[in-house]
């Protein structure tokens, strides 16, 4: 996973190039605007996929792409290095990679409940009984038990 961790960082760091080139502090798009370009071309590609091999990704992958999603919300925000993370993904509108990540995971595992039969259980080994979402997931549950997920039916099925 290092290795993915690696490549998808080295064209976040290509794509942030460009989105570099068209904006500085005082001229170029709007925040907006930039914010849009992240969206459509950084974390569009970034996020694929990443449902599934995040959580078990060692600390200094997911450190590598945190860091790369820092350095857009500078560009967005336009402002300086040096300034706290947390301070520049507010300024940039943008939620932190963990915080995407684990929402993503949710309605991945609610959708294969929803569909039913292998996609149930392919979710139930991709997140298994001792993982972060699925855990998340059984807080959830308990808090509200009359939230019941049955597989739909397939419309064109007789």
């Amino acid at each position: 996973m290092a290795t993915h961790a690696a490549e998808t960082r080295r064209k976040m760091d290509f794509r942030l190039l460009q989105i570099t080139a068209i904006s500085a502090p005082t001229w170029g798009p709007r925040r907006q605007v930039l914010r849009a370009f992240y969206l459509a071309l950084v974390q569009a590609h970034t996020m694929y996929g990443i449902e599934v091999w995040y959580c078990d990704a060692s600390e200094r992958s997911r450190d590598l792409l945190a860091s790369a999603q820092h350095k857009a919300s500078r560009i967005i925000a336009g402002i300086p290095h040096g300034t706290r993370k947390e301070n520049s993904l507010l300024e940039a509108n943008l939620l932190p990679l963990k915080t995407t990540t684990l929402v993503r995971s949710m309605k991945f595992i609610l959708m294969c409940e929803s569909r039913g039969g292998c996609l149930r259980r392919s979710a139930e080994e991709v997140y298994h009984s001792k993982h972060l979402v699925r855990a998340l997931h059984s807080r959830i549950m308990r808090s509200y038990p009359h939230l019941r997920i049955e597989p739909r039916e397939h419309p064109l099925g007789t």
